[in-house]
């Protein structure tokens, strides 16, 4: 998965990525990822990250827990509610550059601070 992602970096000119997951890395996954610019975010980390809710460092690279970046456009992204359709009430991560970018995400908590 970490070279798969760091061939669609490379492809796409992006600045890196980041590999996240519930779980551990393997040793050889690590040691690559040493020498790119793919982040690994393993289980505990992640934890602690969402617990804080803050923006954190995550090897070396700013990463803000509580504002994602847009998929999209890569821009901040803001939390809005849906005003219609099947998933009218329900929260979601929006693009800041709506209606010109429609990137989203899913919320992971239906609790909106």
């Amino acid at each position: 998965m970490v070279r798969e992602l760091n061939g669609v970096v490379a492809a796409q000119r992006a600045a890196g990525g980041f590999v996240v997951t519930s779980g551990t890395f393997t040793q050889q996954a690590r040691d690559f990822a040493k020498n790119t610019t793919i982040g690994l975010v393993d289980g505990r980390a992640l934890d602690r990250m969402l617990a804080q809710g803050e923006r954190k460092e995550c090897q070396g690279r700013n990463v803000a827990v509580d504002e994602p970046a847009c998929p999209v456009c890569n821009a901040a992204m803001v939390k809005r509610q849906a005003r219609r359709g099947k998933n009218k009430g329900m929260f979601f991560w929006g693009c800041r550059d709506y209606p010109s970018c429609r990137g989203t995400r899913a919320l992971l908590s239906d609790k909106v601070t």
